[in-house]
């Protein structure tokens, strides 16, 4: 699997996890939550209030990758700088041995750095607002 990020509305793409290069990606694949938005109102001697869905959705995912860096500075340096790397506003795609998937546009919202031990590092990208390519 490969995930790769193409800052909107251009710059150089960012590949964030390959599992080809030594990556590995821990949570594969990335699966969707889609948020939709409701409105909702309290009425007055209702029994239960009004609520009906406005027919916004927002897709979001996230995923972990592993590595493993050539030696300890070279890891230390890689956690307290590889979030600036990393765009916010993006287009997503993801390849898979059975084919790709891509968005449109997302939005990168956190990258964690959530292990490093010794050469070793863990991160987190979590993504919001993702809209899918109907392919």
């Amino acid at each position: 699997m490969k995930i790769v990020a193409t800052p909107l509305p251009s710059g150089s793409a960012i590949t964030l996890g390959d599992d080809s290069v030594g990556d590995f990606i821990v949570d594969p694949p990335p699966l969707p939550v889609e948020r939709r938005q409701l409105q909702q109102e309290a009425l007055a001697f209702a029994e239960r209030e009004f609520a009906t869905g406005r027919g916004i959705r927002r897709t979001g995912f996230s995923w972990t990758v592993a590595r493993v860096h050539a030696d300890q500075a070279t890891a230390t340096g890689f956690v307290w700088g590889h979030a600036a790397g990393v765009p916010m506003n993006c287009s997503l795609e993801v390849q898979e041995a059975e084919g790709a998937w891509s968005f449109s546009s997302a939005v990168i919202v956190e990258v964690a750095v959530i292990e490093q031990s010794g050469v070793s590092t863990k991160v987190r990208y979590t993504v919001q607002g993702a809209v899918p390519n109907s392919n």
